[in-house]
């Protein structure tokens, strides 16, 4: 008889290198960031990088009051850091050239960074919901806060690439798979974990965006309805004396 197969459960007992090589994606997409920008030195480039590189974990860690966050716990993350930083630093170029393989990598970090702060937030007794947002917030804050570092509007909040939709999907799946069904920990990772690659990847190829809601087409979808200054104030059926 074959012995059952044992997944791992990585939102609960996630590897320090899976970890650090999170942060060293999110690190060096922040540092190409701040280079293609053209406005940031060096320690510019850095600070970018621990935004994008744990940016999300501190953000999670401060909504469920797990202090420290875990990211300054120990020094192998800012050192991951410096070094993701310096290596842009000096091969930029070289390093922009790889960067389908970062948006590859991208994706599959998305999901875990989900899953991880969904799960954080259901071991401090936090109801499945909260917990999800919590989990898609520990996923694209890092981005929200480097967007408005770069004194811009979210990218998340604008059309274009619908990356938070992926850190939903991840984030509904674990939260509802763990949190409402009760599966195993394992098996609802590798699910939340492939949904959220394969929303991420399959609308990155397919060159998906998300698309502007003007008042125009709320009105023609019935979704605003104006109330005229006229009737303002005036019953229906009466009539002014």
């Amino acid at each position: 008889m074959l012995a059952e197969i044992v997944v791992p459960n990585l939102a609960v007992d996630t590897p320090l290198w899976l970890s650090l090589l999170a942060t060293a994606v999110g690190a060096l997409l922040g540092a190409l960031m701040a280079v293609e920008a053209r406005s940031f030195d060096f320690i510019g480039i850095f600070v970018f990088a621990a935004i994008l590189g744990f940016g999300g974990g501190i953000i999670r860690d401060l909504l469920i009051g797990n202090l420290p966050p875990l990211a300054l716990r120990t020094p192998w993350y800012l050192l991951v850091v410096v070094l993701c930083a310096i290596a842009v630093g000096l091969v930029g170029q070289q390093v922009a050239r790889s960067k389908i393989v970062l948006v590859v990598l991208d994706a599959a970090t998305l999901g875990l960074f989900a899953i991880i702060g969904t799960q954080a937030a259901l071991f401090k007794h936090i109801s499945v919901w909260p917990a999800m947002f919590i989990g898609v917030l520990a996923a694209v804050g890092g981005g929200i806060v480097a967007d408005i570092f770069m004194r811009r509007t979210p990218s998340i909040a604008l059309p274009g690439p619908p990356v938070a939709l992926a850190a939903v999907v991840g984030a509904v799946t674990y939260g509802i798979d763990v949190g409402v069904y009760g599966l195993e920990g394992g098996r609802a990772t590798m699910m939340a974990i492939g949904l959220t690659f394969a929303v991420r990847i399959g609308t990155y190829l397919l060159g998906v965006q998300t698309t502007t809601v003007s008042v125009a087409s709320a009105k023609q979808h019935r979704l605003i309805r104006p109330i005229h200054a006229g009737r303002i104030g005036r019953p229906p059926g009466r009539r002014d004396s």
